[in-house]
């Protein structure tokens, strides 16, 4: 694998690509699932994610990618801000996420900016911060499984599970 320590410029990173609705920094098991269901539904999108495979495969589905590490300050300027509406990091860290919101700040980004939290410290920090939306996968996940887990429970119990106590 290869290794770069600055953005790569050019025909990845949206300078001269079309216009991209939403940006998505990270790719992995949960950013790429996101990218996934956003391209399902047309929607454009710029991937960003420091490995290669990762984003070979995800452009082969539709998206734009740029190699790019969201800890390096200077991602801020490859990226095709203006007309984008969000900025979405998929990155657990939550330094990495201030310090992506402070630069897209400095950028004057006009749209909007969600980040993810494992934690409820991490996502109370975020949201003092002022993103607009933090994203908490875990939480989803649970959410998620209780209703499928309820739905089934009510469905063999042979009642509504809002019946049950």
């Amino acid at each position: 694998m290869f290794e770069r320590s600055r953005p790569r410029h050019g025909e990845d990173s949206g300078e001269g690509a079309a216009a991209v609705d939403l940006v998505v920094v990270g790719a992995g098991r949960y950013g790429g699932r996101l990218v996934r269901q956003l391209l399902a539904r047309d929607v454009r999108v710029l991937v960003v994610d420091t490995d290669p495979q990762v984003l070979e495969d995800i452009s082969e589905e539709g998206a734009q990618t740029l190699y790019g590490d969201a800890e390096e300050p200077e991602l801020i300027y490859a990226l095709p801000l203006h007309g984008t509406s969000w900025v979405v990091s998929t990155v657990p860290d939550r330094s990495v996420s201030l310090a992506l919101l402070h630069g897209l700040e400095h950028a004057d980004y006009a749209g909007s900016v969600a980040l993810t939290a494992h934690n409820d410290h991490d996502a109370e920090r975020l949201e003092a911060a002022g993103v607009d939306v933090v994203l908490r996968p875990f939480h989803a996940a649970a959410d998620s499984g209780a209703a499928i887990l309820l739905d089934k429970a009510g469905r063999r119990a042979g009642r509504d599970v809002s019946e049950a106590e």
